[in-house]
């Protein structure tokens, strides 16, 4: 092929694009400053990613900002992205539900931490003088009770962490 024509196919998909991401700025512009999630899809509205946000206008527009300055993976998503959903919830803990109920179900190209069916991914720090933090999976009915469990949890987190060498105090960060 003519390195000329193969420059003017390059361009016109760099055109095509840009369009695309200019649409979906706009797009994003219009979404609430309130939580929930979003469903990027491709061309053939297959989902490629699920995510979620506290505030969800700032979250999806800066998918479709200066793609120059974001991370190989999120470019190469967002190259992709055709059109996106989303879905309004009255709370942070509600998106992050839904979130990983839509990634279980449709299992997204670019969606890799929650694709599993094992549950999520936590700390567990067990009782006594000593307590220990070991990683475990939550399946979605523990994680729930978990999260009412979670302002103990970041008390514990947050208190000092008495030392006996010394009797020095560091607190946990």
């Amino acid at each position: 092929m003519n390195v000329d024509l193969i420059t003017m196919f390059e361009n016109l998909e760099i055109g095509i694009i840009m369009n695309t991401l200019e649409k979906l700025r706009k797009k994003a512009l219009r979404l609430a400053d309130s939580p929930g999630v979003y469903i990027m899809k491709d061309i053939k509205n297959r989902v490629i990613y699920v995510g979620k946000a506290k505030v969800l206008k700032n979250r999806v527009v800066s998918y479709f900002r200066d793609i120059s300055s974001q991370n190989e993976k999120v470019r190469k998503m967002v190259e992709h992205v055709e059109d996106f959903d989303f879905i309004l919830t009255d709370s942070e803990f509600e998106a992050l539900i839904l979130e990983c109920s839509l990634i279980k179900q449709h299992s997204p190209k670019y969606n890799i931490l929650l694709k599993d069916d094992r549950g999520y991914h936590y700390i567990k720090i067990s009782s006594g003088k000593f307590p220990k933090i070991t990683p475990v999976m939550i399946g979605v009915l523990g994680f729930v009770a978990a999260m009412f469990r979670a302002v103990n949890i970041w008390k514990l987190l947050n208190r000092p962490l008495n030392i006996s060498k010394k009797g020095a105090v560091c607190p946990l960060k």
